[in-house]
């Protein structure tokens, strides 16, 4: 039997077998949906943008139906403001309605839920509170079956397939013998990423030993662990593939991991408001999951923009329990109207520029993102970890870890960096710490202001 034959009937084990039975504790036909639908996205991304953006409109008219029938502050919103359904019948028509924020939301919660929606598949669940803010939301059956079908679509661009190995660096240390088990069944495998050095250490070996096709984790915990490995000079990990998510990836750390595992760096991003946004192909340009979301970015009057930085609004099209219309997530970023090498018609993100709260803002009122600073502080030996806070215009915290290589010097190149970007009038205080701390989701923060945004 051939090669390719037998990677045939793997592949289908996999994907009308074992996923299915994973799957279970979601419903008994969840599985198989989810991979009926991944079989519809993987023909669906060759289809032109314009053709996409027919379905998107196709699915907003459906959607638009449904909040002004039946979803209070929707019906309110569109009364108020005479907009009747059939007056939004396209993206373009989306300006119509007002932005959505987190501040919304928690007022207006009882009235975004639809009171008739089916108890079967649902799910609650909370965000991440990252920038100080939690949500608590439900998302039905069809848009978790959305997340997970791009999800495997979106590995599948770094040839990834159901049920090659995989292990996850995980921030969670709690997971039940049945997760284990199930987790298994697809040949995942699972280390907690913030164990101690030690550990992290002897799980690398267990690591070495399974020959993992890929490894995924948060973007800080796969380059903490890769730096790790840097300092005990251990080379003999080779993973083809790294699928890096939840923070913003810096250049330099795509690097160091690529470096470091002899493999290419994938990225990915999501929400638990939405599921999956986007995903890096094989050129390492981010892809939007079109199908599912309505992705824009608007400036701070409000006005669309495309190829400069702005606020990321999004659009579920698929979540009829809790609909999120015009959603303002937090992020920004910018939007490309160029087509990919790949040949995909799936528009594409030019960059995620970060958090709203990662923008630092200058003297003179203009705006650096905090991806500026960290490949810059790289380069000094002696820092272990920092973090910027801006609580106002006139002021910077900057706090440090030190290890055996600190001077002084470097926090004067430091100081002398942030007052270059920032304005030579900056307050610069500096605070020595044992450790910068993580966020209850085990992310880092490296950049943190108290200002608005207003690009």
């Amino acid at each position: 039997m051939t090669n390719y034959r037998m990677h045939k009937l793997k592949s289908i084990y996999y994907e009308r077998v074992v996923y299915p039975i994973y799957r279970l504790g979601d419903g008994p036909t969840y599985g198989l949906n989810t991979i009926q639908l991944y079989r519809y996205l993987m023909k669906s991304q060759w289809r032109s943008r314009d053709e996409i953006r027919e379905y998107q409109n196709r699915k907003l008219t459906k959607l638009i139906q449904h909040i002004y029938h039946n979803i209070p502050y929707y019906h309110t919103i569109m009364k108020n403001k005479g907009i009747a359904p059939h007056d939004i019948r396209s993206v373009d028509d989306l300006k119509h309605l007002p932005i959505l924020t987190k501040e919304l939301i928690k007022k207006n919660a009882r009235e975004i839920v639809f009171k008739g929606m089916n108890k079967r598949g649902l799910k609650k669940v909370m965000t991440g509170g990252t920038t100080g803010e939690r949500l608590s939301l439900f998302r039905d059956r069809t848009s978790r079956i959305w997340e997970h079908a791009a999800l495997l679509r979106g590995w599948s661009w770094a040839r990834y397939n159901i049920g090659d190995t995989m292990v996850e660096f995980t921030i969670y240390n709690n997971k039940s013998m049945l997760g284990s088990i199930q987790s298994k069944l697809l040949n995942s495998y699972s280390f907690f990423a913030l164990a101690k050095a030690e550990e992290i250490l002897n799980n690398l070996e267990k690591v070495k030993s399974l020959k993992p096709d890929c490894i995924t984790g948060l973007a800080s915990s796969l380059y903490n662990i890769a730096t790790l490995m840097g300092k005990y000079h251990i080379n003999s990990v080779r993973v083809p593939i790294l699928f890096s998510y939840g923070e913003m990836l810096h250049d330099y750390q795509r690097k160091v991991l690529a470096d470091t595992f002899n493999g290419k760096v994938y990225d990915y991003y999501g929400s638990n408001e939405i599921g999956s946004i986007a995903y890096d192909c094989e050129y390492n340009k981010k892809h939007i999951t079109d199908e599912h979301v309505i992705f824009e970015t608007i400036s701070s009057n409000g006005i669309n923009v495309n190829k400069t930085p702005g606020d990321i609004v999004l659009t579920d099209l698929d979540n009829y329990a809790m609909p999120f219309i015009r959603y303002k997530i937090g992020d920004v970023g910018t939007l490309l109207d160029n087509q990919c090498e790949c040949g995909r018609g799936l528009r594409m993100l030019a960059s995620l520029d970060g958090r709203s709260q990662e923008f630092l803002k200058t003297m003179d009122g203009h705006y650096v993102p905090g991806v500026y600073f960290p490949p810059r502080f790289r380069q000094l030996k002696g820092i272990e970890q920092f973090q910027i806070i801006q609580p106002d215009i006139n002021n910077i915290n900057l706090k440090i870890v030190k290890n055996d290589l600190f001077s002084a010097n470097e926090v004067n190149t430091m100081i002398l960096m942030i007052k270059e970007k920032l304005g030579e009038e900056v307050n610069v205080s500096v605070e020595e710490c044992a450790s910068i701390p993580m966020t209850s989701r085990g992310k880092t923060r490296l950049v943190i202001s108290h200002l608005p945004t207003e690009f």
